[in-house]
């Protein structure tokens, strides 16, 4: 079980402060409590309330029973329409132990659709704080507005961004793209950022499931104890999938980049105690092992959320000039989750059609770079992009081909794991030099050739490109990237690339209605100060059934 130490958390072990903080809380502090609230001062809920993947008549609510207590416990949940849950709507028992890490998910039914509800847990006197939530409408839906978030590496700073998304009150639910935490130790950036975080040590013992269950319960514990986090959790539903680091960097169906097992042990092992944590600690409908699934809200939009890591991925090619790149079976989703997302695209009645997925979707060329200053970086830059959907081309030409077969408007893909912001219009050759003989079937001018729209969210906190080779240099490619090059080039390596920011923090703002969808960027002042304030810094829209970016 996790243990806060090193970390400054009190958790009342002693019987006695145990029971005068219970009291505390439930005769002085608790009446006053209302959602958006923190209640540090309840030893029992420290890692919050939170929900997610709402639909029209139900929504999962989770907390976790924070304190050391031995055996089972018993835990109280309750809903209502009212912020201080006066009217109790529903409520119910439901037993958790150390089998469940002391999480408690309830799948709370018979609900309305498009209704704002409040929920709180308890046990033994003691109260959590009151959560908001929120379900999905039925039918004839004018506007909807989601934060799109990822990439939330607890060492690398503060979760201001979060903080931000937990500020607007009007947001129908969190968009999380993965990499929740991150595995492995982090840096600590010369101490401006929060102090490095120790794995668990376990000298001399080989890594077997437990184990791996163990460090990665604690990591969701940890980050939980954040109080960003916290309210982002506690005001908004999350609608999350996992990218690679909840499991290992750079994972696929059958490894990882970082995964040695003669270190590590069986992948299988560490990928089902990274599947039994998540499932344990994010308020995602299920059990396992699958994640893929659709959200639907009304005839305005439908949200397809894939797993391009562990479902069906093959292992990554990181050679650009590799031939096997181009094999016709090679694929990221799998054949069963692709067959699934088809089928879905083609029979949706949505008039918009969003998927969320980890990993880049559209080409981002960077070979241009080879000759001049960026030479040094850009082969290990164009090799870790294959780590992205450039890594599987023909999978996803097929895709693009079924939606222009199928004539399918107002796809709109959602995207991160690369930590910077993107908005690309999206089409099967942007450029002549898209592949070797084959001729652009976009032009950049009016967007036509674009099948879609993507748009790439930031960062939370995780090291952007600055971060990594430096701001000047970052600032000089940023620059050129999407903007005709000089000779001996004198072409545009990025035609479809609209928007782009390599350096920033922060989220994205997604804004659906029946007129166009919009995406807003918000960025962080510093993120390595807490309550950062935000700028809005660009907003790009697609009009409908127009599918590329409108001016």
């Amino acid at each position: 079980m996790y243990q806060a130490k090193n970390f400054s958390i009190l958790l009342f072990s002693n019987e006695l402060l145990l029971k005068l903080s219970i009291c505390f809380n439930l005769f002085i502090i608790h009446p006053f409590l209302s959602y958006g609230q923190e209640a540090k001062t309840v030893p029992l809920f420290q890692h919050g309330v939170a929900s997610g993947d709402p639909a029209a008549d139900r929504v999962i609510l989770w907390t976790r029973i924070s304190s050391q207590l031995a055996g089972k416990i018993s835990v109280k949940w309750e809903i209502s329409r009212d912020s201080l849950i006066r009217t109790i709507l529903q409520s119910g028992q439901v037993v958790t132990d150390s089998l469940k890490d002391y999480t408690i998910k309830i799948d709370a039914a018979k609900l309305s659709p498009g209704q704002t509800y409040y929920y709180r847990f308890s046990t033994m006197g003691s109260y959590s704080p009151i959560g908001r939530t929120k379900t999905t409408p039925l039918q004839n839906v004018a506007n909807l507005k989601f934060a799109v978030v990822s990439c939330s590496n607890y060492a690398e700073g503060y979760f201001s961004a979060l903080d931000r998304i937990a500020d607007r009150k009007n947001l129908d639910a969190v968009i999380h793209l993965g990499d929740y935490i991150y595995e492995g130790t982090e840096r600590d950036f010369d101490q401006r950022g929060r102090k490095d975080i120790k794995s668990i040590d376990n000298p001399g013992r080989k890594k077997n499931k437990a184990w791996w269950l163990s460090y990665y319960r604690e990591r969701y514990a940890i980050s939980h104890l954040d109080s960003a986090l916290n309210r982002a959790h506690q005001v908004h539903p999350f609608i999350s999938v996992w990218d690679d680091h909840e499991t290992a960097d750079n994972a696929h169906r059958d490894g990882a980049k970082a995964h040695n097992p003669l270190t590590d042990g069986s992948w299988q092992e560490r990928k089902e105690a990274a599947r039994q944590a998540y499932f344990e600690w994010m308020p995602i409908r299920g059990n396992g092992p699958s994640i893929y699934r659709s959200i639907s809200y009304g005839n305005l939009m439908e949200l397809f959320m894939l797993d391009t890591r562990l479902e069906g991925r093959d292992k990554q090619i990181y050679d650009a000039s590799s031939s096997a790149l181009y094999d016709p079976d090679r694929t990221l989703l799998g054949s069963r989750q692709k067959q699934w997302l088809l089928t879905k695209l083609k029979s949706s009645t949505a008039q918009w059609k969003v998927i969320g997925n980890q990993v880049i979707f559209s080409p981002f060329y960077v070979s241009w770079a080879k000759i001049g200053p960026f030479a040094s970086q850009v082969t290990g830059l164009e090799n870790n992009l294959l780590d992205y959907w450039q890594g599987y081309p023909l999978e996803r030409d097929s895709i693009l081909e079924f939606i222009s077969s199928n004539r399918i408007d107002n796809v709109v893909i959602l995207s991160a794991s690369m930590h910077c912001s993107l908005a690309f219009d999206v089409s099967l050759r942007p450029t002549d030099e898209s592949r070797m003989g084959e001729k652009a079937t976009y032009q950049s001018s009016d967007g036509k050739g674009s099948l879609a729209v993507e748009f790439a969210t930031p960062s939370i906190t995780s090291a952007n490109f600055d971060e990594q080779i430096g701001s000047v240099m970052t600032k000089a490619f940023e620059e050129r990237v999407n903007k005709p090059l000089p000779p001996p080039f004198n072409f545009n390596p990025n035609p479809h690339l609209k928007f782009v920011d390599l350096t920033e923090h922060g989220y994205l703002l997604l804004e659906v209605s029946k007129s166009k969808t919009q995406a807003s960027w918000y960025f962080i002042e510093d993120k390595f100060k807490k309550n950062s304030k935000e700028t809005l810094i660009e907003s790009l829209h697609t009009l409908d059934k127009q599918n590329h970016f409108s001016k």
